[in-house]
């Protein structure tokens, strides 16, 4: 076959395709326009709204690194619904730290309010955490600050609650459960060390807790 038959052949096809390709998108041109155009426009907003939530989570994260109190935890995990369990953890050890510390200080009122509000956040995890790590959490947490209040029986059964969420999955926090329940008779009932006795005095002696020091030499004269 020469070149010149060779080439009306392919001239011939190519006019059979556009011929084809013309009756095809005169009957579905529009549809298939259509369908590109919202193929186009999905793959578009997914990229858009990818971008947006990395952006919020990102000012999300700069918000509660910034946070210092349980009050803005709080307020972050109310208007952060993707950072709410990591705020309401962070608010409830901040709360149960300020609170140790209150106490130290014998701030007595200022530690009842943190406690308060600490127990209140891992109330939140223990209700509306999203995974079984964030609800552990929250048991923890309303087990110490069980403690703190002296609420033995309450503390043991948020003990008790994590050993039987974490199952054998999470084998670190129930038998750290496990141990502070252990624990919890020794705080109830402290062992009480007695004073060491002092040995009083002979009678007639005197006492000097201070020994006297030596007199200074005199000082050569000329």
């Amino acid at each position: 076959m020469d070149s010149e038959r060779r080439h009306e052949l392919e001239t011939n096809d190519l006019r059979e395709f556009l011929d084809n390709f013309k009756d095809f998108w005169d009957k579905h041109g529009n549809r298939l326009l259509i369908v590109l155009i919202l193929v186009l426009g999905t793959w578009v907003g997914i990229t858009q709204y990818n971008k947006y939530k990395n952006a919020q989570a990102e000012a999300a994260y700069t918000e509660l690194n910034d946070a210092d109190s349980v009050d803005a935890f709080r307020t972050i995990a109310g208007e952060r619904s993707e950072v709410h369990d990591e705020a309401m953890r962070r608010g409830g050890d901040t709360g149960l730290s300020q609170a140790r510390q209150a106490l130290i200080d014998g701030d007595d009122e200022a530690a009842k309010s943190l406690l308060t509000k600490a127990d209140s956040a891992y109330t939140a995890l223990v209700d509306r955490g999203a995974t079984v790590e964030y609800q552990l959490v929250g048991h923890e947490g309303l087990a110490k600050v069980a403690v703190m209040r002296k609420e033995w029986d309450k503390a043991a059964g948020h003990y008790e609650s994590i050993i039987g969420l974490a199952g054998e999955s999470f084998v670190a926090q129930a038998g750290r459960a496990q141990r502070a329940m252990d624990r919890i008779d020794l705080l109830k009932n402290p062992v009480a060390f007695a004073p060491p006795e002092i040995e009083p005095a002979p009678e007639g002696d005197v006492v000097d807790p201070v020994p006297a020091l030596p007199p200074l030499p005199t000082p050569p004269t000329e």
